[in-house]
């Protein structure tokens, strides 16, 4: 494949693609005109495929075609202008959807769905308070509630790629909570010089633990996640982690955490 796994990403977020979508425009706007069986065979998608996922590009307005000649030539269209049209698409959906929840605000469905809230609420059982998230950006989702809704204490022990990960899209999130009071804890196998390390020391306590190395997170005592692979092991797609609220567990391992952090 031609292009990195972070672009083919980047792109299926972007312009809302699936991944041959992704991937035959990225061989075509590198090619710039070419056939389905040339652009088959650059991006990995099988050629039975090929032809449907190009009408699905055309009809996205993201490239054009030449049925008259034979075989079809594929055309890629300016990125520029089609970022352009994005904005104007997002923006368009984004001030719809701040009418429609303006109106439900106020409206009867608010009542009715915190009706709903609390009837539900009744029946939650302790066991349920737990679930798994699947695909890094699930997890760091789930993080991002976390670092949100801290009120006292964030303890993270972290590898050095989730702190690079920390720095990179929760440096934000996290200096917000700081700012709030909430102390912050970041411990795991780091280097003074790593990039991420002084980042991470403008909004938290970071110390350098050789003897462990997890990604995990607590909040309050009262909410976790602990990721089940470390960084390198498992394609991002694929990573997995467990999320739990229970004070009897998290208070239990925040205990081992404080063991961590002193170094007794």
């Amino acid at each position: 494949m031609i292009h990195n796994e972070k672009t083919i990403e980047d792109v299926k977020r972007i312009f809302d693609l699936n991944l041959y979508e992704a991937r035959l425009w990225l061989a075509l706007l590198s090619r710039g005109i070419s056939t389905a069986g040339e652009l088959s065979e650059i991006s990995a998608v099988p050629r039975s495929r090929a032809y449907d996922v190009l009408e699905s590009l055309i009809e996205k307005k993201l490239i054009s075609a030449k049925k008259e000649q034979r075989p079809v030539k594929y055309i890629a269209l300016p990125p520029q202008d089609i970022l352009a049209q994005v904005k104007v698409n997002y923006d368009k959906k984004m001030e719809e959807q701040s009418k429609i929840i303006d109106k439900l605000k106020t409206g009867e469905v608010a009542q009715k769905l915190k009706d709903f809230h609390i009837s539900g609420s009744q029946l939650v059982e302790k066991h349920e308070k737990a679930g798994i998230l699947r695909s890094r950006r699930g997890i760091s989702h789930q993080m991002d509630t976390l670092f949100g809704s801290a009120k006292k204490t964030l303890d993270i022990l972290a590898t050095p790629e989730e702190a690079h990960h920390l720095s990179k899209f929760h440096l934000d999130r996290l200096g917000s909570a700081s700012a709030k009071g909430v102390k912050i804890r970041v411990a795991g196998p780091f280097k003074e010089s790593d990039p991420y390390f002084k980042e991470l020391q403008k909004i938290a306590e970071v110390k350098i633990v050789k003897t462990i190395s997890a990604r995990i997170i607590l909040r309050d005592g009262e909410e976790a996640v602990f990721s089940l692979f470390t960084n390198k092991d498992v394609h991002a797609l694929y990573d997995t982690a467990l999320w739990v609220h229970s004070p009897y567990f998290v208070k239990a391992m925040r205990e081992l955490f404080n063991h961590i952090w002193t170094g007794k």
